[in-house]
């Protein structure tokens, strides 16, 4: 893991400076927007983020994620069937990732872009521990540095999924990327 070892981040989630002080469930929730930034800095404010998060009314996550290390004008999928976190696998909606791939504008990652990005990893031991053992499904959608039209062209095709309220839609961000070593 790039930002965060096994080990650490289990006793970070479990401490009470992460989602121990926070975790609170209050009704059906469709987007929630978290930061990627290392535990250290930012897992109080994802723990902010998830308390509401209610999993018995969940069964897919879609994890949207920038590219940090991969200049990108689309959106990419995963090629994994399950995501490994120190607190359990996370198997991957393989038909959802299918159905995406057969539309324009959809591209398969390669592993290695899959491993070096942690706008999407840093959320992976959140969702685990959020959702425990109830099962679930993530469909993790790496966006590329797209504008206007292609937004609205990539909403209209995830719109269907927002529809379903058993889909929850997380946005990673670290509110700020303003540097131009960031894609």
């Amino acid at each position: 893991f790039f930002f965060f070892q096994a080990e650490d981040g289990i006793r970070d989630v479990e401490r009470s400076r992460g989602l121990g002080d926070v975790y609170k469930r209050q009704g059906l929730i469709k987007l929630l927007i978290g930061p990627h930034a290392g535990y250290t800095f930012c897992l109080k404010t994802a723990a902010w983020a998830y308390k509401n998060v209610d999993p018995s009314k969940y069964k897919r996550v879609i994890l949207l994620g920038p590219s940090h290390h991969v200049p990108l004008n689309c959106c990419v999928l995963s090629k994994c069937a399950i995501y490994e976190t120190p607190l359990g696998d996370i198997e991957i909606d393989t038909g959802i990732v299918e159905e995406l791939a057969k539309v324009k504008g959809f591209k398969m990652m390669n592993i290695h872009m899959d491993e070096q990005e942690h706008s999407l990893e840093m959320h992976l031991p959140l969702i685990k521990y959020i959702f425990g053992s109830t099962p679930i499904k993530l469909v993790p959608l790496m966006v590329g540095n797209i504008d206007f039209s292609h937004e609205q062209y990539y909403g209209e095709i995830l719109k269907k999924y927002m529809e379903n309220n058993e889909t929850l839609f997380v946005a990673s961000s670290n509110f700020c990327h303003w540097c131009a070593i960031f894609y």
